[in-house]
């Protein structure tokens, strides 16, 4: 029984469908039909749609919630899936609580024993779970689906991933639409969020389904460089260990790669983390406090003078960042040149995340047939040790070990141990 992307349901067989081939075209064609979907989507309520024609569509109703900044009001704008008594209104939900959501998807399996604003409000509308979407722009949540269930579910894995980046590329989608709607009204902006829109598209179309994290992030330094005329670009990755992060990707090339960048004690990482939403632009790499010795030696390694530095968050989390450099203190950032950072770093973490889940679901195919491969090995011995002897050999495979040891009852180790050692 393979899953089922529209649902939230895990499947109650839980076999290695999930890991096969198959399963792993079911949720790659779901994700090309939700972003071919989306990059025709005019507005929030085409938006909406989407959500409700693709993986929502068990749902028992989809709300629309909006945050007033300048009447710091919080509204309930529409809702789909025939609910005639969702009407658009205001809620009386504290301005403060909406602006303070996390940047990511929240999966709430039971309704009635979350005690915040918004379960309260998927219960009042007859929820016994759902999903809360936040669709973020300019650093600040502007928009809020919520997906209501009127039974109960559990979310499985590749649901939160479908789920997860649906929000990432709805939030590029709107704005890109924000960026279109400038340009049209903006009269002299017109050109600049033109060109923004136009590079996004050279982007995409240098980038591939096939395209590993590293094609993506040169496509994207390489993109970058080539639209402001900056004199370098680079991406910072941090180690999943949170304590070290290397130079990862750079165009053009100056020998940078794999420079370690401090993490630790550094007030630029501890800012980005703050203002995930916000690209921080220093103008002088030689006076600025945020700039820490550890940082400022690769800099002048470099020749930068100065730098815009953008988050790249991944599901909420700071995972890098992404740098433009100018070596002469006599040219000066744009904002032209900001929002170009802003908008093709948040292109590359949908890039970075896409990948990443790829190479989950790669890696869970290979372990399920080398489990197959075992234990097809297993049916075939009958003698002790040499079924002591497959079952050392398989973890080594597994675990890519350099020696499996397997000692049974409480004696002490001795040379006749089942064990197997890579020469």
């Amino acid at each position: 029984m393979t899953h089922d992307p529209r649902t939230g349901d895990a499947p109650d067989n839980q076999d290695h469908s999930a890991t096969t081939p198959s399963a792993v075209l079911d949720v790659v064609q779901t994700l090309y039909t939700i972003n071919q979907h989306l990059t025709k989507a005019e507005n929030i309520h085409a938006i909406l749609m989407v959500l409700q024609g693709t993986l929502a569509m068990d749902a028992a109703t989809l709300l629309h919630i909006t945050s007033d900044r300048i009447s710091r009001a919080v509204l309930l704008q529409e809702g789909l899936a025939g609910d005639e008594s969702i009407t658009a209104r205001k809620l009386d939900i504290p301005y403060e609580h909406i602006t303070a959501l996390p940047q990511t998807v929240t999966f709430v399996d039971v309704s009635d024993k979350a005690a915040d604003d918004i379960s309260a409000l998927a219960v009042k509308h007859g929820g016994h779970s759902h999903i809360v979407i936040p669709l973020a722009d300019q650093g600040r949540v502007a928009d809020i689906l919520v997906v209501v269930y009127k039974t109960q579910r559990a979310f499985d894995p590749p649901t939160r991933q479908l789920y997860e980046m649906f929000a990432n590329q709805a939030s590029m989608t709107m704005q890109n639409r924000r960026l279109l709607r400038e340009s049209q009204t903006g009269g002299i902006d017109y050109e600049r969020q033109f060109h923004v829109l136009e590079t996004l598209n050279l982007l995409a179309n240098s980038v591939g389904v096939d395209t590993d994290e590293a094609g993506a992030m040169l496509a994207t330094m390489k993109t970058l460089v080539e639209a402001t005329g900056a004199d370098h670009a680079g991406t910072v990755l941090i180690e999943p260990d949170g304590k070290s992060a290397f130079v990862r990707s750079e165009y053009p090339d100056q020998g940078a790669i794999g420079v370690p960048i401090a993490v630790e004690s550094n007030p630029l990482i501890d800012l980005l983390r703050q203002e995930m939403g916000r690209p921080i632009l220093i103008e002088d790499i030689e006076h600025d406090q945020l700039i820490s010795p550890e940082v400022l030696e690769p800099l002048r390694a470099l020749g930068a003078k100065s730098v815009i530095i953008a988050p790249l968050t991944v599901g909420g989390e700071l995972i890098g960042s992404v740098g433009l450099d100018l070596y002469t203190l006599e040219r000066k950032f744009t904002p032209d040149m900001v929002e170009m950072v802003d908008a093709l770093t948040s292109q590359l973490a949908i890039y970075v995340q896409d990948v990443r889940q790829r190479r989950v679901e790669a890696l869970r195919f290979e372990q399920t047939e080398m489990i197959d491969h075992v234990i097809n090995r297993f049916r075939t011995l009958n003698l002790v040790d040499s079924l002591l002897l497959e079952a050392a050999r398989g973890l080594q495979e597994m675990m890519n070990a350099k020696r499996v040891a397997i000692r049974l009852g409480d004696t002490p180790m001795t040379p006749v141990d089942q064990e197997v050692s890579q020469a």
